[in-house]
């Protein structure tokens, strides 16, 4: 949200078009590719505010259309979300939806016993299960298989013991209308609500990191705050200038310093890739803004030196 804040409030301002569509262009790649979970929240405001409304003029109707269904498909997905309820059936013989299933924190796996790289990561994630099912924590397994003799074999061989799924009629709903899978395995964590809480996450290193850290309550979703150096740093920083912030000056100027970030990242893109006088075009225009809040806190000083890095 933060990033996706200063996004708008950068391309709101006035700019070069072909500026425009060279900056739209490098952050959609940038996010639709992105390793760091949530940011796909990103490529999606992207995609609606640039390429599904017609404002991509470069890029072929085929592409196009790509970029739609990948950002229609995520956005249903997107983390803090309600996961999209489906019915489906299991191997015990019921048809049964996933918001029936109650359990703290759900792991909705989506995989194929015929896909490789599911067979290498199905076990991983039946070894995690056995450690964390006593500690709520419980797998939906969901094959898109339509044939399932492999899929029951799979099940046996390694004792997944975990609710499997299937679909046995794609006429009828099911969860493909609801999550966009283009390759598998897919895999959402949802909590006890069964909001989406995080994604993808590498079965043997940063899930069960995640895992610990939400069952020992240290996750926080409404506000991951700055670090206390980091605060500190900053309040030095002021307090140079001769400048000691109340606590609401303190929050302006902390708010200050992560759009002057965004700035710093623009004008390194513009650099490498346009040279140093449209790289000064761009980041004029967000200092502009920026120097306006930063009057605020009454600290032109420090607002000449850093109008200073880009003369």
């Amino acid at each position: 949200d933060t990033i996706i804040f200063y996004l708008d409030r950068l391309f709101s301002q006035p700019m070069d078009v072909q500026v425009k569509k060279f900056l739209v262009s490098v952050l959609t790649y940038q996010y639709e590719t992105s390793s760091f979970m949530g940011e796909d929240a990103v490529f999606v405001w992207l995609a609606n505010k640039f390429y599904n409304t017609g404002f991509a003029d470069w890029m072929s109707k085929e592409d196009l259309a790509k970029i739609r269904t990948k950002s229609e498909g995520l956005a249903t997905e997107l983390i803090g979300n309600p996961a999209k309820n489906f019915p489906f059936d299991t191997k015990d013989g019921d048809r049964i939806l996933l918001s029936e299933v109650e359990s703290p924190i759900t792991i909705l796996y989506f995989w194929s016993s015929e896909c490789g790289h599911c067979r290498l990561e199905t076990p991983k994630l039946k070894a995690l299960y056995d450690e964390y099912k006593d500690k709520g924590v419980q797998v939906i397994a969901i094959t898109l298989e339509l044939e399932l003799d492999n899929w029951n074999k799979f099940i046996d061989e390694y004792h997944l013991d975990w609710i499997n799924g299937f679909e046995s009629d794609y006429d009828r709903p099911n969860f493909q209308w609801f999550y966009y899978i283009p390759s598998t395995p897919k895999k959402l964590i949802l909590d006890a609500d069964k909001n989406i809480i995080a994604k993808n996450l590498d079965i043997e290193t940063t899930m069960r990191t995640f895992l610990d850290d939400y069952l020992a309550e240290k996750v926080k979703w409404l506000k991951i705050p700055i670090k206390k150096s980091a605060r500190k740093a900053l309040f030095l920083w002021l307090t140079t200038y001769h400048f000691v912030p109340d606590e609401e000056q303190f929050d302006l100027a902390e708010l200050w310093l992560q759009q002057l970030f965004l700035l710093l990242v623009t004008a390194l893109v513009f650099s490498a890739s346009t040279g140093a006088e449209s790289s000064a075009d761009a980041t004029a225009v967000l200092f502009e803004s920026l120097q306006q809040d930063f009057s605020d806190l009454a600290i032109s000083a420090t607002a000449v030196s850093v109008e200073a890095v880009f003369s």
